[in-house]
């Protein structure tokens, strides 16, 4: 197989899968509020520390006040607050957004566990590792393009 249905074969997958997690969101009732709890969570795990309001704003290609919009109802339900240090406003997750945000996890990792179950332990380990170096790239590369890298 050539290396453009390859790619066009994981887009698609990516897709499905991103699709997948956005009906499982739709069906527990959680809005973006997953999304954003467990994006600032994976970013503090990654990096140790919390992420910043601009730093959210240029990931994700939305303007400072927009940002700010989308965290607003997550900071007045007490799931977020966001500390300021200076001129530098971090994003934290609140005890009781960690508490949500494992629930929700609960049940989507017990849905992954099952269809993991599908696949041998070989398949298993090579789709985590080979997913991961995919997602490592990609990750560098398009942090290299913003940054005006080429």
């Amino acid at each position: 197989m050539e290396r453009t249905a390859e790619s066009e074969q994981l887009i698609a997958l990516m897709l499905r899968m991103n699709d997948c997690l956005h009906r499982y969101k739709q069906q527990a009732d959680s809005g973006k509020t997953f999304m954003v709890l467990g994006s600032l969570r994976e970013y503090e795990k990654r990096r140790g520390r919390p992420v910043t309001v601009t730093e959210m704003a240029h990931a994700s290609g939305l303007a400072l006040p927009n940002v700010s919009r989308l965290l607003a109802p997550i900071e007045q339900a007490g799931l977020i607050e966001r500390v300021k240090s200076g001129r530098t406003v971090n994003v934290i997750v609140t005890e009781e957004g960690n508490r949500q945000l494992d629930e929700f996890w609960n049940g989507f990792s017990k849905l992954i566990a099952c269809a993991f179950e599908r696949l041998t332990e070989r398949q298993r380990k090579d789709l985590l590792e080979s997913g991961g170096k995919v997602a490592d790239y990609l990750e560098q590369n398009i942090k290299n393009q913003s940054a005006g890298d080429d």
